[in-house]
């Protein structure tokens, strides 16, 4: 059985930024990806101002696709978490270049407070690492056909990277990566 990881006072190790951030680290560790937040030429492309785009970047600083990060409830959303695929990517017929995979986290996490960062609990950290993954998958696919690229894949696959992903965020190495307290600075014990 899991440990019981749960309460407000547990949320503040896990601001959202610094969860972004572990996920950073980690992925430049396994995968050799960087994260670049996208702030200019962006506004009409963000169907809300709380969604931010993300650039994700190869070790040699080619881009590798982009992520749009839909992630605090308001009115008129669904609520849940998912990944959506907005264009597959693909290696183009002939040529080096590809066609970039464009995805979507949408999650209805709590909307930040005044003053405060907004916090994650633990199940919503399991939650981005898990969607992350599905993202990691689109992100990392290399394929000819887009139909076959990402997430597209038989059904007994399609949630071990996602799986792989979420089982970091129970990881005692990972987690003190990143787990500190939004005020402090103390990491998670």
């Amino acid at each position: 059985m899991r440990h019981q990881l749960s309460g407000p006072c547990l949320s503040e190790y896990f601001s959202l930024s610094n969860c972004i951030g572990g996920m950073q680290s980690l992925c430049g560790h396994l995968f050799g990806l960087k994260f670049e937040q996208v702030t200019d030429r962006v506004q009409a492309e963000l169907w809300d101002t709380s969604v931010t785009k993300l650039d994700i970047r190869e070790e040699d600083g080619s881009l590798a696709g982009h992520i749009y990060l839909d992630l605090f409830a308001r009115a008129g959303k669904g609520e849940g978490a998912a990944h959506y695929t907005i264009q597959c990517g693909r290696r183009w017929e002939h040529a080096e270049e590809r066609q970039l995979p464009v995805v979507a986290l949408v999650c209805s996490f709590n909307s930040p407070q005044p003053g405060v960062p907004p916090l994650l609990s633990h199940y919503e950290l399991e939650t981005l690492f898990h969607e992350f993954g599905h993202a990691l998958h689109s992100i990392l696919s290399r394929t000819d056909l887009q139909h076959a690229s990402g997430t597209r894949v038989m059904i007994d696959f399609v949630e071990t990277p996602s799986t792989l992903m979420e089982n970091f965020a129970w990881d005692h190495r990972v987690l003190k990566l990143f787990a500190k307290h939004y005020q402090t600075g103390e990491v998670c014990a």
